[in-house]
């Protein structure tokens, strides 16, 4: 589902239903332009905040702050509590985790960003992943697929023509194979 901040964020339903083997996508615009920030200030806890105090540039602050204060909306919505009633613990390289949970709904999600986009998916019962980068011209792709993907994906990626493993490896490319 594409979402925008613009204004006042309306989730589509109060509640939405989060099934067995179902994954939820939400993608948020968080231009700095466009947001309110105070109301989403207000969702974060005192740690939050103060993390968010210590970007220098308003630009960044902002996209700090949408960025958790949305994942509390969602968070909220699925496990049909108020917001302010979550408390997320954070792992060695700060991934949140709800830091309680009732077993009814064992929600597991996962947040990226790039710039203005955050990416948000929800699942039920088992992790889930996300992940949006930003299309570089300058993106030495071999380095990274070599850090994060499993050896028959990096072989993948290298058996591709120079001029067409980066498309490959966005995704946007010819699903054509490698020669």
């Amino acid at each position: 589902m594409r979402m925008s901040v613009e204004k006042k964020w309306e989730l589509p339903c109060n509640h939405p239903d989060l099934l067995k083997g179902a994954v939820h996508v939400w993608h948020v615009d968080a231009d700095p332009e466009a947001v309110n920030v105070r109301c989403y200030r207000k969702l974060l806890s005192p740690d939050e905040r103060a993390r968010a105090s210590r970007f220098r540039l308003a630009e960044q602050q902002t996209r700090y702050i949408v960025g958790p204060g949305i994942l509390r909306l969602l968070c909220a919505r699925y496990l049909r509590i108020e917001a302010d009633q979550l408390s997320f613990a954070y792992g060695t390289r700060g991934k949140p985790v709800l830091a309680v949970q009732d077993d009814a709904l064992r929600l597991h999600f996962n947040v990226s960003h790039a710039e203005n986009i955050v990416l948000y998916a929800f699942a039920c019962d088992r992790a889930v992943g996300v992940d949006v980068e930003r299309v570089r011209a300058d993106i030495d792709i071999i380095p990274i697929a070599r850090r994060w993907f499993t050896a028959r994906e990096t072989e993948t990626i290298d058996r591709y023509p120079h001029s067409s493993s980066k498309a490959h490896f966005l995704g946007y490319g010819p699903a054509k194979s490698p020669t």
